[in-house]
């Protein structure tokens, strides 16, 4: 995932938690059970993005990546939000997927209809907090997310090698995750 910017604080200065990835014979109503977390970051540009490389060890199945974890902690301000996706796939036995390259860009909102990005509150003092709900500082609060898939193994497959050598001597199959309607 590679993340963009925002007329307010660009999300590059937010870090992605993990990805909320659930089996289909599962409600997800909970994700913690179902969050796979990230590495840091294998790249990054200063207030610009920073790049994840998700590597997930699942049973054959078929599954809903439903969204990405993602939280921005400063001394003043702390946001969080989900990353709305809900996107099957399916896992085949003895194989190894590449999904696709997910970018998550933060976006100020264009109507009251679109979901909120996430939640944010400004820390006054060690014990004061202020839920911010039509003001922001980081984004989140008056922001949504824009979501776009695409097929980049070529460009991705050797960041992939590198972090995890054994896919040197491996077949790795596409299978590009569907693009989701934006959620109102």
């Amino acid at each position: 995932m590679n993340g963009g910017t925002c007329e307010a604080i660009p999300l590059s200065v937010a870090l992605l938690v993990g990805a909320i990835v659930c089996p289909e014979s599962e409600v997800c109503s909970n994700p913690r059970p179902y969050l796979h977390k990230a590495n840091a970051p294998y790249q990054s540009q200063r207030d610009r993005f920073n790049g994840y490389l998700l590597s997930l060890e699942l049973a054959p199945g078929t599954y809903t990546l439903q969204s990405l974890a993602t939280v921005y902690v400063s001394l003043l301000s702390e946001a969080g939000g989900y990353v709305p996706l809900d996107m099957k796939f399916h896992v085949r036995p003895n194989t190894i997927s590449y999904l696709g390259h997910i970018d998550v860009v933060l976006r100020e909102r264009k109507t009251d209809a679109e979901a909120r990005a996430g939640r944010e509150q400004l820390n006054i003092g060690p014990v004061v907090r202020v839920e911010m709900k039509d003001a922001s500082r980081t984004g989140y609060s008056t922001g949504a997310f824009d979501v776009v898939v695409e097929d980049k193994f070529d460009d991705d497959l050797p960041s992939f090698v590198a972090e995890y050598p054994a896919l040197k001597k491996l077949k790795v199959d596409k299978a590009i995750l569907t693009m989701r309607k934006r959620p109102e």
